[in-house]
């Protein structure tokens, strides 16, 4: 099982740093490293990295994409894709969606990027890490 979390960065960091995604990957790294005493200098970082989710309107959109499915279900913010091909779990939460699958690029990833851009993935067990855009979205559809 992979587990991955996609956050919304913000522009001006996007920008400047959309062909080095290892170091956005770090800066997100560090503050996932960061112990209990440095809570409040992460805090602060993490808010200038990432920007808050749309909760409903994202929870929404990847409900109506899959609610016709057999496979799908859904409850709160929790979405769940149980096939023969993909197990997944999609969280939403308010800086963050958090993914667990049983696939290296799981279907929720073409949800989101259909939702909009600058979302970036991040699996910090494996050290994987990439922005969700066009490429990623040509292997789903293959």
């Amino acid at each position: 099982m992979r587990v991955y979390y996609v956050f919304k960065i913000n522009k001006l960091l996007n920008t400047s740093y959309e062909k080095k995604p290892v170091a956005v990957y770090k800066l997100l790294d560090k503050i996932n490293t960061y112990n209990k005493n440095e809570y409040r200098n992460a805090n602060n970082i993490y808010r200038k990295i990432v920007l808050k989710m749309d909760k409903r309107n994202i929870d929404n959109y990847i409900l109506m994409n899959h609610i016709n499915d057999f496979y799908y279900t859904k409850h709160n913010m929790v979405h769940e894709l149980y096939s023969s091909k993909e197990k997944s779990k999609l969280i939403i939460y308010n800086t963050y969606i958090k993914i667990i699958t049983t696939n290296n690029l799981p279907t929720f990833f073409k949800d989101i990027f259909m939702y909009g851009n600058d979302y970036f993935a991040v699996d910090f067990d494996n050290k994987d890490y990439f922005y969700l855009d066009e490429f990623k979205l040509n292997v789903l559809a293959c």
